[in-house]
């Protein structure tokens, strides 16, 4: 399998690793504030579904 890592994308999981809890909180709020500009209400609806989806899954995972 070929794979390929983006710098931005690595120094973003730094940048966050090195976070406390209440700057990762403002973070996603300014984030949110951000894309709520940009998303029409169609998107807004799939990424809430996307978001409850995920939070099912993460709650009941696969039984093997």
């Amino acid at each position: 399998m070929i794979g390929f890592r983006d710098d931005g994308l690595e120094s973003l999981r730094s940048k966050l690793r090195n976070m406390t809890e209440a700057e990762l909180v403002r973070f996603g709020k300014s984030l949110r504030d951000k894309w709520d500009k940009f998303l029409n209400a169609d998107q807004k609806k799939n990424l809430i579904e996307l978001r409850e989806a995920r939070e099912w899954r993460r709650r009941h995972p696969k039984r093997r």
